[in-house]
């Protein structure tokens, strides 16, 4: 049976973030063991490895978020399948809406998470970094 808690945990988490990029308020960490480990697969700028709550509690609260918030109040990430049982699986996830350069964003994500005493201990994200990097960072991507 898959564990309930830890689908809405990681379902809070995502909500959290999705707000965040909003504008407004994100306080993931309140959701994240204190040895919280993050992993972003990809190709830098956007490979990205954060360790500890304390550490995610300091990027947000600080301006990290700034240029990726978008106008769009429907942005957001939407999970379409939960794989797996337990409290270690992993979730199928959309990210859609408009990006702050008015450009639409369509990404797929694949997410593996682990939650243990209500807290998740570590989330890794694998999705097409360099589509996140034209709308984020606003990288200009050369094809090959």
């Amino acid at each position: 049976m898959m564990s309930e808690e830890a689908r809405a945990v990681f379902q809070e988490y995502l909500d959290q973030f999705s707000e965040r990029l909003r504008g407004g308020k994100c306080e993931r960490w309140k959701l994240m063991d204190e040895n919280f480990r993050f992993v972003l697969n990809g190709q830098p700028p956007s490979k990205i490895v954060v360790e500890g709550a304390e550490t995610v509690r300091q990027l947000e609260e600080g301006d990290i978020f700034t240029p990726m918030e978008v106008g769009d109040p429907d942005f957001g990430y939407y999970v379409d399948e939960y794989i797996g049982e337990g409290d270690r699986m992993a979730a199928v996830v959309r990210g859609r809406g408009e990006s702050n350069r008015g450009m639409a964003y369509s990404n797929t994500y694949l997410f593996v998470f682990e939650v243990r005493n209500g807290k998740l201990t570590e989330v890794i994200e694998d999705g097409d970094t360099s589509l996140g990097a034209q709308h984020i960072f606003d990288l200009e991507m050369v094809t090959s």
